[in-house]
């Protein structure tokens, strides 16, 4: 994407209200990244607090409009991590149960996901 602050593929996203698109993690260059950031408008962007592990090949999804959760990918295929609006870190979750990599989430508490 054109105006990244760094060049990177196969990252988690999401949207959040108030960050816009996240990106998280994925690649830059051959090197997993943990890396966070955001845009509301495609052009300019915001760093975000990095990831507390690498995750290409994760998921990100919004719950609600506050509470971004990252998962799965291909070296932290059964972490779990939680931020939220305002937090200077993420939060290291239970691990999944079973391991996955390239997952998708649906966050059903959100309005947006019940349609």
């Amino acid at each position: 994407m054109a105006g990244t602050t760094s060049a990177r593929y196969s990252a988690g996203y999401a949207y959040l209200v108030g960050w816009g698109l996240v990106m998280a993690g994925g690649y830059e260059g051959s090197t997993e990244s943990k890396t966070v950031e955001s845009t509301l408008d495609g052009n300019s962007f915001t760093n975000r607090p990095s990831l507390p592990g690498s995750l290409a090949h994760g998921c990100m999804v919004a719950v609600d409009e506050i509470d971004l959760y990252a998962t799965g990918g291909k070296s932290s295929v059964n972490m779990v991590y939680r931020i939220a609006k305002g937090e200077a870190s993420w939060t290291i979750l239970p691990h999944m149960p079973t391991a996955r990599c390239v997952v998708q989430v649906v966050g059903s508490d959100w309005p947006y996901a019940k349609y």
